[in-house]
């Protein structure tokens, strides 16, 4: 049987009820962009608005939101995620990336991976998310550091 389990962690808390004892949560946002360009980033501890999924209602609660979005996330990856027929794995990838102030996923990288194929195909799938309502700080948009573990199994 082929699986992948998508959990999203942020800011300590889960976007997904259903947390195994082996997930890692890796949060922090940042107040603007300006990790690619240098290195003064100011790091911002708590933001009062998670990016959303696009396709989400932001009428919605936040919860209501924040559930959508997870569930919209956890879609995109298990229908554009593509394993080898031949491959039989079983473990969880880290993949660790940034929702910027425009809503676009960059410096997506693996912190924990399972094979070398996997792994390029979890980053491959991460960097094409579709764009994102950016998350909010104080009313400004902010960037969001961003872990998901994704639980792969083909045996």
């Amino acid at each position: 049987m082929r699986s992948i389990q998508v959990l999203l962690f942020v800011f300590g808390s889960v976007w997904n009820t259903s947390v195994d004892a082996q997930g890692i949560t890796c949060y922090e946002t940042f107040e603007n962009d300006t990790s690619v360009q240098d290195s003064a980033v100011q790091i911002v501890h708590n933001v009062s608005i998670l990016p959303v999924f696009k396709t989400c209602d932001t009428t919605l609660s936040r919860h209501e939101v924040n559930k959508c979005t997870n569930k919209s996330i956890t879609n995109y990856i298990s229908k554009h995620f593509e394993i080898p027929k031949d491959a039989r794995i079983s473990g969880t990838v880290f993949i660790q990336f940034t929702i910027n102030k425009n809503g676009k996923v960059i410096n997506a990288v693996v912190l924990k991976g399972i094979s070398e194929t996997i792994d390029k195909e979890a980053i491959r799938v991460v960097q094409s998310l579709p764009l994102f309502y950016p998350g909010r700080n104080l009313d400004k948009k902010a960037a969001v550091l961003m872990t998901i573990p994704l639980h792969f199994s083909t045996i």
